[in-house]
């Protein structure tokens, strides 16, 4: 059986969801970020992926939430706040060494409504296709990258309109690829749209409500 892998990267708490500032303060944008990226670890942890790679910055933060989950593997960005493509690359360099032949996803660490089988889907997708996208909702961000890891088949472009330039890149490339909109992909959790759109699918009356149902797994 194929391993595959999964690369996100991670900012340091206190200094994401900034754009929810007018609506929480920074002790509850700290909550949200450690809920929304305790998910991924526990929806991974649970699934069949065989390593889940976490490149931050401050790795101590991220190690206090995994250090539970034989599953995780947390790198320290070679280059200190490089980025997303960065991180991303470093992570795959690693997935790289440790399953040659296997399958890797990017992921952001804000999917409120991740799940086993979205990621399931996703990597049997990859049976078929060179490269599996799913963008964010508004089409600008990329939520989902995936590929084998024999190597990266497009260069990166996240945090500069990468949905788009992905798929350009697939095209040049004459990749047979698949663009897919799975909510679980598309939705992540950034601005008052989104905080909204979360509460409604949860029915969650209040923040506190929301955090509980979010780390439900």
């Amino acid at each position: 059986m194929t391993s595959s892998v999964v690369v996100t990267p991670v900012r340091e708490f206190e200094s994401s969801k900034l754009r929810l500032g007018s609506f929480l303060n920074r002790q509850q944008r700290i909550q949200l970020s450690t809920a929304l990226l305790t998910r991924l670890i526990i929806t991974i942890e649970k699934s069949s992926i065989d390593r889940f790679v976490l490149v931050s910055s401050v790795p101590s933060e991220v190690e206090i939430l995994s250090r539970l989950h034989e599953k995780v593997k947390v790198l320290k960005e070679t280059n200190y706040h490089g980025g997303v493509n960065s991180a991303m690359s470093e992570g795959f360099l690693f997935a790289r060494s440790e399953f040659p032949e296997g399958k890797v996803i990017f992921l952001p660490a804000d999917l409120p409504l991740i799940s086993q089988n979205s990621l399931a889907k996703a990597i049997e997708l990859l049976n078929e296709f060179d490269l599996v996208i799913s963008p964010s909702e508004k089409l600008d961000g990329t939520n989902l990258l995936a590929f084998k890891t024999k190597e990266c088949p497009i260069k990166l472009h996240y945090d500069d309109d990468s949905f788009r330039k992905h798929v350009e890149e697939a095209n040049s490339s004459h990749l047979n690829y698949m663009v897919i909109h799975d909510q679980e992909f598309i939705h992540d959790l950034d601005t008052m749209e989104d905080y909204s759109f979360a509460s409604a699918f949860y029915n969650a009356p209040d923040f506190k409500d929301l955090l509980q149902k979010i780390r439900a797994i």
